[in-house]
């Protein structure tokens, strides 16, 4: 069995060795080629494949593997599932191109083959071609059309990115639906507290989440996060998050306690990838109508009393700690991070939300959204207004700063109004 690896890194040429696998960077550019001549095989490692590959794929790395066989290709092929290229000749052992490529294709759907070969002028060749999918043909001796091959190559590799991005965008497509139904829907009412809510990633998927949860001593965790970042790294971090927060919910009624658990299990895998969550989880009872909060990191919910026209603030700034991920977990593991409690009345408005309405600049890039527009007036105007327009209108208001500016990060808001208690289940 032959097999070799060629990579090529700005203006240096190695062979690559299994020892050394982990030194292939993942922009790697795979390329399987089938050939059972040997000379062929070592006629194409012997091209001047440094200063072509280099020219040709800009800098970007680019290895060769071999296989003389079926077997060998498969082996290779399930080892390294993101092989984009194959080039194969059609007269191989025991099974010929045109199956081999088919076989292969049930490993790696978008593999794009192009074969190699002294038949390519046969009318039966190029129709069976056609009906395989084949991207190109080049002809034998390779060393006399190398300009050829490696044109293909790129053609191929283009068609092959082309076409992997609309695949991405149809999965995006899927996953973003999934996501939005898979946020929670808020009751209108539990137990004396009135929920309405709105979110909107700035991508397909974002990094954004909330949970309400009723605990079992009677009282209600409400539980806001935000991933550093957006897109499908925040979505796959935010969505074990909330899987970890909910399993945690199910058997502590203690946000402090649940949230120093999140920390440990957390604080390692973010500070790796330098990715951090801020997070706020809530407690209320709504039949004493006290809140408590923990804070890490995040924005402090806005607390308005509509009967006294002011706003609360929660205290005990010092129980306030950095984002998970920051710093390990012995920082907090003594340290009490939950606010003191805090009484609301009835009729009362809380604004928990992600700071990403925040951060948006409008149309001149001059300002941002929190130095044109105030949370705190937006929430004070709407007091009279059924609460579930309140989201509305501020994700209305912010529409109108950003003008035709895209949406720079996930927005979450999430409003309640504290109503007469009554007993829930």
């Amino acid at each position: 069995m032959l097999e070799t690896k060629i990579l090529v890194v700005d203006d240096e040429l190695y062979s690559q060795t299994n020892s050394k696998r982990d030194l292939i960077p993942e922009e790697t550019v795979k390329i399987l080629f089938g050939e059972d001549i040997q000379r062929t095989r070592e006629r194409v490692s012997q091209l001047n494949l440094k200063d072509i590959l280099i020219g040709l794929f800009k800098g970007k790395p680019y290895q060769l593997f071999f296989a003389s066989n079926y077997e060998e290709a498969e082996r290779l092929l399930r080892e390294h599932r993101d092989i984009e290229i194959l080039l194969t000749d059609i007269r191989m052992p025991h099974v010929d191109g045109f199956q081999l490529i088919e076989l292969l294709r049930a490993i790696n759907p978008d593999l794009e083959a192009i074969l190699l070969t002294a038949y390519g002028s046969i009318p039966k060749y190029r129709k069976k071609a056609l009906e395989s999918g084949v991207f190109g043909f080049v002809d034998k001796p390779i060393e006399l059309n190398k300009n050829k091959l490696f044109d293909a190559i790129e053609r191929a590799q283009r068609n092959y990115e082309r076409r992997l991005g609309e695949k991405v965008k149809r999965e995006l497509a899927i996953a973003r639906n999934i996501q939005m139904r898979l946020n929670p829907t808020p009751p209108r009412d539990i137990g004396g507290i009135e929920f309405s809510c709105f979110y909107n990633p700035a991508d397909h998927i974002g990094g954004d989440s909330y949970a309400i949860t009723l605990f079992s001593d009677g009282t209600i965790g409400i539980m806001v996060a935000d991933v550093s970042g957006h897109g499908i790294s925040s979505a796959v971090i935010n969505s074990a998050f909330v899987k970890a927060s909910e399993s945690l919910s199910k058997t502590l009624n203690d946000p402090e306690r649940i949230v120093k658990i999140l920390w440990r299990c957390f604080y390692a895998p973010l500070s790796e990838e330098d990715r951090f969550i801020t997070a706020l989880y809530a407690k209320i009872d709504p039949k004493e109508r006290i809140l408590y909060v923990v804070n890490a990191g995040h924005p402090n919910p806005i607390i308005y009393r509509p009967s006294e026209d002011k706003f609360l603030e929660v205290d005990g700034d010092e129980y306030k700690v950095c984002p998970i991920g920051v710093l390990p977990f012995e920082s907090i593991e003594k340290k009490r991070i939950s606010s003191p409690p805090l009484r609301l009345q009835e009729g009362d408005i809380l604004l928990f939300y992600t700071d990403g309405i925040l951060e948006q600049y409008n149309k001149d890039e001059e300002k941002q959204f929190k130095d044109v527009r105030n949370l705190y007036d937006l929430v004070k105007a709407n007091r009279k207004s059924p609460l579930s327009k309140l989201p509305q209108e501020i994700y209305r208001s912010f529409i109108d700063f950003k003008g035709a500016m895209p949406q720079e990060d996930d927005i979450t808001l999430l409003a309640l109004r504290i109503t007469p208690y009554n007993k829930h289940n």
